[in-house]
């Protein structure tokens, strides 16, 4: 039974990591990359077969105690390979100051600053795993095809595997944040945004804890766009003033660090998490709402509602003169037709019931993949009540496929799509994703390209962060801007909930 329960949660979690959401960041017209991945709600039970009522009754305590969330002081970051994969073949380690490499098997040697190891030279006397620290705790690098890091905090964990090497880095929550920083908002963003990033990267990775992503590696997150980008950008000295001015800050919901999300550029409303089809009554802090000062919410479930207003520019918008605020793309249904029945065929694998092949005339579903043929027409079915696509139709000449899900209907129309312009000029040619949901299909035909005008750069969840940069231009503190984003939240220290949390734990031990 445990193993079948190991197989499933590493199933859910090759979901999520493949659900993480590409995000390009685009200040002062300069794009770059983040990301905020999309997490799953708790979709596994405890299932009692006992009979007795004491064994259940402990049964559902013991429940309830694991339910309680632990924050830990650091977190486990797999270090991913130059390819985006977990291991890294033949390694080498270096810090500039004095470092000691212990072993599991007890042995332990300590080198000079400056020393570069091979880690072939680890596994000479049966280690299997090796602990590599420095003296102050700082300075440690890792080069991987000729290409050093930058210098890491914390200590190293390697683990030797059949194919390659395991790399983790252990490190310091608030550490830990001095690197994710520099990486998810630059430096030329006004300093309350910076330090409400802060507070979300913590919040996140203090949620994300809860679950191991890679129990066979021992981690917990990996530092790439699946989770947050870690320790790509060299941290800046507004990066670490930003993380201390707020340290221990999060963001708490019903008595627990909620799980924040964030994207780069709004179309000028933000979304529910109905975008990836999970259930809102689990994320109630993340409503529609309008990114500006002052006005109410609209409705744009309708599609003309939606096409008159992003076709156009609404004069309110915080966000109406950055990059990526409106663009426009070619559309070409049959442009990549083996790409797209390949994303098809791949999604419908990953998250079943979320793309659909049906009998082209009775509608009914098919119960083998069908032969598709060319591609007859695209549509949108279904818009959320923020205007994103929500369900899709492709016709082919042999069957028809309704396609849910925020990422996969990027990821097709990625593959249908090419030079997207945006509103100050930029082109981008290629993209494996389009830059948002938030889209309209104008003039296409089987004989002719057609364009898709849109607007808006990310998933459109949570906090927008251009957004967030304005309304700090507009006086907003951090708090301010976090409660702007997401809906009946806390802004507080972790140190006061986790009082909070024993204190709740020791007062329902007390009733029972």
């Amino acid at each position: 039974m445990k193993k079948i329960h190991t197989a499933l949660l590493v199933f859910l979690l090759c979901v999520v990591a493949f659900e993480a959401v590409y995000i390009v960041r685009q200040s002062a017209g300069k794009p770059g990359k983040t990301a905020f991945p999309l997490a799953f709600p708790n979709l596994f039970g405890s299932v009692s077969s006992l009979s007795d009522g004491v064994e259940i009754r402990e049964e559902e305590e013991k429940e309830e105690e694991q339910d309680v969330p632990v924050y830990e002081d650091t977190v486990k970051v797999l270090l991913l390979n130059p390819e985006g994969g977990p291991l890294h073949n033949n390694p080498s380690f270096s810090c500039e100051e004095e470092f000691t490499v212990t072993a599991d098997t007890g042995e332990s040697m300590t080198y000079p600053g400056g020393t570069v190891l091979e880690e072939t030279s680890f596994w000479e006397n049966g280690a299997g795993l090796v602990t590599i620290a420095s003296v102050s705790g700082r300075g440690l690098k890792v080069c991987d095809n000729g290409v050093w890091s930058l210098e890491y905090e914390g200590v190293f964990h390697v683990r030797k595997q059949e194919a390659g090497s395991a790399i983790v880095n252990q490190v310091g929550i608030e550490e830990y944040i001095y690197g994710v920083l520099p990486s998810e908002m630059p430096d030329s963003y006004e300093y309350e945004a910076f330090k409400a990033q802060a507070v979300c990267a913590r919040s996140y990775v203090y949620a994300k804890m809860q679950m191991t992503a890679y129990p066979e590696y021992d981690a917990q997150i990996d530092d790439t766009v699946m989770f947050q980008v870690y320790n790509k950008q060299k941290i800046s000295e507004t990066a670490r003033q930003a993380v201390d001015e707020t340290r221990g800050m999060v963001l708490v919901k019903d008595g627990v660090v909620a799980e924040p999300f964030y994207f780069s550029t709004s179309w000028g409303h933000t979304s529910d998490v109905g975008v990836w089809n999970l259930n809102q009554e689990d994320y109630t802090y993340l409503q529609p709402i309008w990114v500006a000062l002052g006005g109410e919410n609209r409705d744009f479930s309708k599609e003309e509602d939606f096409a008159q207003a992003v076709m156009g520019s609404e004069e309110e918008a915080l966000e109406k003169e950055c990059r990526y605020y409106r663009w426009q793309a070619e559309f070409s249904m049959n442009k990549n037709t083996e790409k797209v029945v390949e994303i098809l065929k791949q999604r419908a694998s990953m998250l079943p019931g979320t793309v659909r092949f049906l009998d082209k005339m009775n509608e009914e579903e098919l119960d083998t993949t069908p032969d598709f043929g060319k591609i007859v027409a695209v549509s949108i079915t279904k818009r959320s009540y923020a205007g994103a696509a929500q369900v899709v139709e492709i016709v082919f000449e042999h069957c028809k496929v309704t396609v849910q899900n925020e990422y996969t209907i990027r990821s097709l129309f990625g593959a249908m799509t090419t030079n997207i312009t945006c509103q100050d000029g930029f082109v981008q040619e290629e993209a494996a994703l389009l830059p948002s949901s938030y889209f309209v299909i104008a003039s296409q035909s089987e004989e002719s390209n057609g364009t898709v005008y849109g607007g808006g750069l990310g998933h459109g969840v949570g906090m927008s962060q251009n957004g967030a940069n304005l309304l700090a231009l507009n006086q907003y503190g951090y708090a301010d801007i976090l409660r702007f984003f997401y809906q009946d939240i806390e802004v507080m220290p972790l140190e006061e909930l986790t009082g909070q949390l024993k204190e709740n734990t020791q007062n329902e031990g007390s009733s029972h």
